[in-house]
């Protein structure tokens, strides 16, 4: 909880140096987007809001967003193992034909 509140300090004071009036009730990504932050930052800081709400019991399910893009995430990773395995296959490959 410390840090979601960490966290929401440094917004409040990115939003007040770039001369924007953030609220609480607006989406944290958006927020973070508005004072510069990349996407991936935006998303990463949106997934510990969601596990800090998780673990204080006030929501039940994710948010379809924060769904969709980790199984975007999972998706590339899986695709850059299977491009990595096919690699070290071709490879091993390679070395038995000596």
């Amino acid at each position: 909880m410390r840090d979601f509140e960490e966290l929401e300090c440094r917004v409040q004071e990115l939003e007040k140096a770039c001369g924007i009036s953030g609220s609480r009730d607006q989406p944290l990504d958006e927020r973070l987007e508005a004072v510069g932050l990349n996407r991936a930052a935006a998303a990463a800081r949106e997934a510990l809001e969601v596990m800090t709400k998780a673990t204080l019991g006030e929501i039940d399910e994710i948010p379809e967003r924060l769904k969709h893009e980790l199984a975007e995430r999972a998706d590339a990773e899986i695709s850059a193992l299977d491009q990595l395995q096919a690699i070290v296959d071709a490879v091993g490959a390679n070395r038995q034909r000596r």
